[in-house]
């Protein structure tokens, strides 16, 4: 698996149980990404708009034969009102 964030990326495997948000969670601190700024980011996947929700599992992502998918952490969307 790997995130992309600010011309930064990094990769690790996970096992396919793992959820989004832990993905989320090593991500940011691998990549020294201030906890400010992390509430306003989300994992999406890489050339597309599908944000999937943190509770899913890597392993329902992955695409095969490799097992691997891309994120880019980008910002989250907002909603004013």
């Amino acid at each position: 698996m790997i995130v992309r964030y600010a011309g930064k990326t990094y990769e690790h495997r996970f096992a396919p149980s793992v959820t989004l948000k832990k993905v989320k969670r090593r991500a940011e601190k691998k990549l020294n990404i201030d906890p400010a700024d992390s509430v306003e980011l989300s994992l999406q996947i890489a050339d597309s708009s599908d944000r999937p929700d943190e509770a899913t599992h890597v392993g329902s992502l992955a695409n095969p034969p490799t097992c691997s998918v891309i994120f880019d952490l980008v910002p989250s969307d907002r909603i004013n009102g």
